[in-house]
């Protein structure tokens, strides 16, 4: 695409910001967003938009999915609702969208309360075509008394794996898009991903209602993309290629990817040691101190970021030259999608994974504690109840400590994960160190489904498995991710320019 050019402001093609503001996709890619042609892909997924179709769309990181539903909405009459997971992904959306002169807006939690009602209240008057909100915005009584009234032309849904249990990126909020969907009348729905398998494709499509004939699934291969696996013995073995890469693209972007907050300290400790430049970013970080890190590493003032994947979602930097996992990712959709984040420039990167067998003690760990046992969480409840009537301070320490049996372990973590699965059912509350049980019912009419969480397991374990899997692949590195999306490949069985094609060349 050529880049934008200084836009004026829009005039819709009808009395409000309600109607469209094009004739045609081709009128509204130039007029409005300034370009000449579409990316690979783009233009049949507007088109089948503008048709009045649902669609389930899986294009590539950086294939420029967001144009897609933007576009549509702009040439689709009433507002167009988009659901984003993260408020810093919706504020460059709508940044940009305003550059165009569409009148765009989101409404989010980090807003002051009257900000978000007068916001609410230009919504219900017509004043937005494009509006942003998290999927937890659906859970606000006013939010959704005042949709009742409003035009949804366009509902989309981005980063839709999360809808899927059996996704890399499962959330709940996600989940209960079906029922909001159901609630304003079943607009029109696109929902869009760059990594879903054909089990989570069906998935979202069954929650969605959205059958195979609407599926768009663009070709998932990065040309552009060298991918490498490392089989690393020790940390010193780790931090070499590491180096190596930051020798090689000296000043130009990079990310390393940790699984622990630890191991993002000691890797920037060690990097800056080495007289390269870089800073860490997790999630346990001040909100201020991570907003700077990653507006430094966008303006190219720190050119390497060693970052928990709480980093990554919605980042929109083009010409990041290498992504360096640290350690080996959960999934093969994970890796893909943050793999994906390096060369959106079309320019030459490199994605390299570090493996270790040690490292896959943190994903084991996980996926037995993050969905907790039946047993565990009947503790939990059981004590909960036992307090009494009101709110009670709690730690997840005293907590794991008082509801812990005889001989068996509760790790303070796991009380925690125990706390926000009764909360999402319903039956607590908790915050700013206080927990309050709601209703009091018997430990197997808790609301919670617990045959799920075994499922959940045994996913993240057989995820796991692939991604392990991948590592040992002999054949061409892309051409095995891209079998595991079920993408055929223009290459054939030989990308050509992958460490496992250049070993058996």
């Amino acid at each position: 695409m050529i880049d934008r050019p200084t836009q004026n402001p829009l005039t819709p093609l009808g009395p409000t910001a309600l109607a469209p503001f094009a004739e045609d996709p081709e009128q509204g890619l130039a007029k409005i967003f300034g370009f000449s042609s579409f990316r690979p892909g783009q233009r049949q997924v507007v088109e089948h938009l503008v048709d009045g179709r649902d669609a389930l769309v899986v294009m590539p990181t950086g294939s420029g999915k967001s144009l897609c539903y933007q576009l549509a909405g702009a040439l689709t009459q009433g507002v167009t609702l988009v659901v984003s997971p993260l408020i810093a992904l919706m504020k460059d959306q709508v940044d940009g969208l305003r550059s165009t002169g569409l009148p765009a807006t989101a409404i989010h939690s980090a807003m002051p309360r009257a900000e978000q009602r007068r916001r609410l209240e230009e919504l219900y008057v017509g004043d937005y075509k494009i509006v942003y909100v998290a999927p937890e915005r659906f859970q606000s009584r006013a939010f959704c008394d005042a949709l009742e009234d409003v035009e949804i032309g366009l509902l989309a849904i981005d980063e839709a794996h999360c809808i899927s249990q059996w996704g890399h990126d499962f959330r709940p909020a996600y989940r209960r898009l079906a029922q909001v969907r159901q609630r304003f009348g079943d607009p029109q729905t696109v929902a869009l991903t760059a990594t879903a398998t054909e089990q989570v494709r069906r998935d979202i499509g069954e929650q969605l209602g959205i059958g195979a004939d609407d599926e768009i699934v663009g070709a998932l291969e990065r040309p552009n993309l060298y991918f490498d696996v490392y089989f690393a013995g020790s940390k010193e073995d780790k931090l070499r290629p590491i180096k190596a890469l930051a020798e090689r693209y000296p000043g130009e972007s990079i990310i390393v990817y940790g699984a622990t907050r630890k191991q993002i300290a000691s890797v920037t400790r060690e990097l800056n040691d080495a007289n390269i430049d870089a800073a860490g970013y997790h999630g346990g970080m001040p909100a201020d101190e991570r907003r700077q890190t990653h507006q430094r590493w966008m303006n190219d003032e720190i050119p390497v970021l060693v970052a928990t994947n709480a980093f990554g979602m919605g980042v929109d930097k083009p010409d990041v030259r290498a992504v360096i996992h640290y350690n080996i990712p959960g999934s093969i959709e994970a890796y893909y999608q943050e793999a994906g984040r390096a060369g959106r420039d079309g320019n030459p990167a490199h994605c390299l994974l570090l493996f270790n067998r040690s490292d896959l003690r943190v994903h084991h760990w996980f996926a037995e504690n993050a969905f907790p046992l039946q047993m565990q969480v009947i503790r939990i409840w059981l004590h909960l109840c036992s307090l009494g009537p009101g709110a009670h301070d709690y730690t997840p320490t005293s907590l794991a400590r008082a509801a812990r049996g005889p001989g068996q372990k509760l790790p303070p973590r796991v009380a925690q994960v125990c706390l926000r699965h009764l909360a999402r059912a319903g039956h607590l509350r908790y915050g700013g160190g206080q927990v309050e049980v709601l209703h009091e019912v018997g430990p197997l009419e808790l609301n919670i489904d617990f045959s799920r969480f075994g499922d959940r397991r045994l996913n993240a374990k057989a995820q796991l498995g692939q991604m392990i899997d991948y590592t040992r692949a002999q054949r061409c590195y892309q051409a095995t991710l891209l079998d595991h999306f079920d993408s055929t490949a223009s290459f054939g069985a030989r990308c050509g320019h992958c460490a496992n094609c250049d070993a058996n060349q």
